[in-house]
C-alpha cells in the first residue's frame, strides 16, 4: 500500500497519510487540526503516544523529545512518518474539537502593499492576497515566506485580527519581521519585500492562542517581547472582538523607548474594551520612561510585583528564547502551573530549521 490509516486516540479523527508524507502534514492537508508549532522536531507541541503502529521518527531535537522517549512509544507527528498499514497517536496537547474551524495550509502568492520599519529591527509588511484563494487562520497562527532567499522561508506570526469567517479581513495579511544579524531571510525581507514585490506565502501553521472558554474569568496575561507582539495582537484583538469580557492584559518588552512600536493599536484597544489594558518593559532604558504605561524594568521582576494577581489567570508568552524562558522560570517561581502558561519562542523555530537544512 502507498498510504496508512492514521488515527488520532483523542478525537477519533482518521485519515490516510502518504507513505513519505509525516502525520501533520496529512492531517492538516485534510483539514484535521492538531496541535503544533514548529513543523520541524523542535518545540515539542506536537508530542504524541504511538498507542498502534510505529512510526519513522525522522530528525529531531533532543530537548523536543529524548531518545528514551521515542523508545517508550512517543513521537513528534510533525517529523514522524507511519510505517505499516494503520498507526493510531495519542496527542499530549489538548486537540481542537470536531466543531473547530478547519484550516488547511496552502501555498499562494501574496503582493506586497506595505513594507514599514516600525524600530531600526522591525519591519511590518502587509500581504494582499488574492481573495478567492481561500485562505484562512485563527489568531495566533504564522505563515512562512521569504523561500525566495534560497534558506527554505521562515515562520512569521500573523498580527491581524482574522474575520468572522476566519479569513483575513480585505484579503491583507500583516506580519513584523525582526532582523536577524547572520541570518539569510530577515535581511532579504528586509531589503526586498518592499511594495509591489511578490511573495511565495505557505500557511497557515501553529495552535498558539487561547480558546476564551479555557481562559475563564480571571482573565489572561499576554507576554510579548519585541515582534512577539504580533501573534499576540491577533489574539487579543481577536478576543475583544467575539466579547471576550474577562481582565485581559498585555506586557510588551523592548530594550528602550525608541524601540516602542505597535502602542497605537495597543491604545486603540484599551479604549474601546474597558477589560483590556497595556504595558511596556524598558530593558535598558536610560533616564525616565516617557510615558505612564511604560516601566523601566524587565518583565520578570515586574511579575514579581504582582504575585497576588496572578494566582488564577491564564498566561501567553511569545517573542526570543532568553525572553520566554525569563517569563516561564519567574512564573513557575510564583505558584503558576506549568499547564496555565503557554509559549512560543521564535528563534528557536529558525534555529531548528536550519539545522534541519
Amino acid at each position: 500500500m502507498d498510504e496508512c490509516r492514521v488515527t488520532i486516540a483523542n478525537t477519533g479523527a482518521s485519515f490516510s497519510c502518504g507513505r513519505g508524507e509525516t502525520i501533520l502534514d496529512a492531517a492538516l492537508r485534510q483539514g484535521v487540526m492538531l496541535p503544533h508549532n514548529c513543523r520541524g522536531g523542535a518545540c515539542g507541541q506536537c508530542k504524541a503516544d504511538v498507542v498502534q503502529g510505529a512510526v519513522e521518527h525522522g530528525w529531531v531535537m533532543s530537548f523536543a523529545i529524548t531518545d528514551e522517549e521515542k523508545e517508550e512509544g512517543r513521537c513528534l507527528v510533525c517529523v514522524s512518518k507511519p510505517l505499516g498499514d494503520a498507526v493510531t497517536v495519542s496527542m499530549h496537547n489538548p486537540v481542537p474539537g470536531a466543531d473547530a474551524q478547519p484550516i488547511a495550509p496552502m501555498a499562494t502568492r501574496a503582493l506586497v502593499v506595505s513594507s514599514v520599519p516600525l524600530t531600526p529591527q522591525i519591519r511590518e509588511i502587509t500581504l494582499a492576497l488574492d481573495p478567492g484563494c481561500g485562505f484562512r487562520f485563527h489568531a495566533g497562527m504564522h505563515v512562512e515566506l521569504g523561500e525566495e532567499a534560497g534558506d527554505g522561508g521562515r515562520p512569521y506570526s500573523i498580527a491581524t485580527v482574522p474575520g468572522a469567517d476566519g479569513a483575513p479581513p480585505l484579503g491583507l495579511l500583516t506580519v513584523q519581521v525582526t532582523l536577524q544579524p547572520g541570518g539569510r531571510t530577515s535581511p532579504w525581507l528586509h531589503e526586498n519585500a518592499r511594495v509591489g514585490a511578490e511573495l511565495t506565502l505557505r500557511g497557515p501553521y501553529g495552535t498558539f492562542g487561547c480558546d476564551p472558554a479555557v481562559a475563564g474569568t480571571d482573565g489572561l496575561l499576554l507576554l510579548a517581547g519585541g515582534s512577539g507582539l504580533a501573534p499576540l495582537l491577533s489574539v487579543a484583538g481577536d478576543l475583544l472582538a467575539n466579547g471576550f469580557a474577562a481582565p485581559l492584559e498585555l506586557g510588551l518588552s523592548v530594550r528602550t523607548a525608541a524601540d516602542l512600536f505597535g502602542v497605537g493599536e495597543l491604545e486603540r484597544l484599551a479604549r474601546a474594551h474597558a477589560n483590556f489594558r497595556y504595558w511596556a518593559a524598558l530593558t535598558r532604558q536610560e533616564g525616565d520612561p516617557p510615558a505612564a504605561y511604560c516601566r523601566a524594568a524587565r518583565v520578570p521582576d515586574l511579575l514579581r510585583e504582582r504575585a497576588a494577581e496572578l494566582s488564577g489567570r491564564r498566561v501567553l508568552v511569545a517573542g526570543p528564547p532568553g525572553f520566554v524562558e525569563a517569563c516561564r522560570g519567574a512564573l513557575a517561581a510564583l505558584g503558576v502551573p506549568a499547564d496555565r502558561v503557554t509559549a512560543e519562542s521564535y528563534d528557536n523555530r529558525a534555529a531548528h530549521l536550519r539545522a534541519a537544512d
